[in-house]
C-alpha cells in the first residue's frame, strides 16, 4: 500500500469507525464481536484499496461490505453453536442442553488435540450416516459405530469429571 492509499483508508478508517461501530452492535449486542467485524471490514478495505478509491460510493461499499461480515459472522456463529449443542446432545443424550453462546473451538480448546473429540466433531460436523462415515474413514460400519460409542463414552466420563 503506497502513502496516498494508507492516507484513503485511514480517512476513511477514522470517519466511518464510530458508525459502524455502533451498526454492528446494533447487529451482534457483543462489543467484540462488533469491533471484530469493523476490524474485517477494514481489512476487506485495505486488500481492495485501489478499487475502492475509483468507486463511486467508498462509504456505501464499506457499509454493504459490514453487512457481509457480520452476516458471514452470525451464519459461523449459528453453526458453531449447533454442532456444540449436538456434541453435548451425542455425549450425554439425557443431559440438559443450555443455550450455548460460544465459538466451538474456543468452548473445547482443551480438547482440541483429543482424538475422541476430533472424531465425535468430524462425524457431528460432517451430518452424515454411520455407514458414509465409516465410508471416509475406510472401515466397516460396525467398526465405525464402535469407535464413535467407545470415543462417546471417553468423552461422557470427562465431561462427568469437570
Amino acid at each position: 500500500m503506497n502513502d496516498e492509499e494508507r492516507r484513503f483508508v485511514e480517512n476513511l478508517y477514522f470517519n466511518m469507525y464510530e458508525n459502524l461501530l455502533i451498526r454492528a452492535k446494533v447487529t451482534f449486542k457483543d462489543d467484540f464481536l462488533a469491533e471484530e467485524a469493523v476490524q474485517d471490514t477494514f481489512r476487506v478495505v485495505c486488500e481492495n484499496v485501489s478499487k475502492l478509491m475509483t468507486h463511486p460510493n467508498p462509504n456505501g461499499y464499506i457499509a454493504v461490505t459490514l453487512s457481509n461480515i457480520t452476516k458471514q459472522i452470525l451464519t459461523k456463529h449459528t453453526r458453531e453453536t449447533a454442532i456444540a449443542k449436538r456434541i453435548i446432545e451425542y455425549i450425554d443424550p439425557d443431559s440438559e442442553v443450555c443455550q450455548l453462546d460460544v465459538d466451538i473451538d474456543l468452548l473445547y480448546e482443551n480438547l482440541s488435540e483429543d482424538k475422541d473429540f476430533i472424531l465425535i466433531k468430524q462425524y457431528i460436523t460432517e451430518q452424515c450416516t454411520i455407514l458414509e462415515f465409516a465410508r471416509k474413514l475406510g472401515i466397516s460400519a460396525d467398526s465405525c459405530a464402535k469407535r464413535l460409542q467407545r470415543a462417546r463414552a471417553h468423552l461422557k466420563k470427562y465431561f462427568e469429571k469437570l
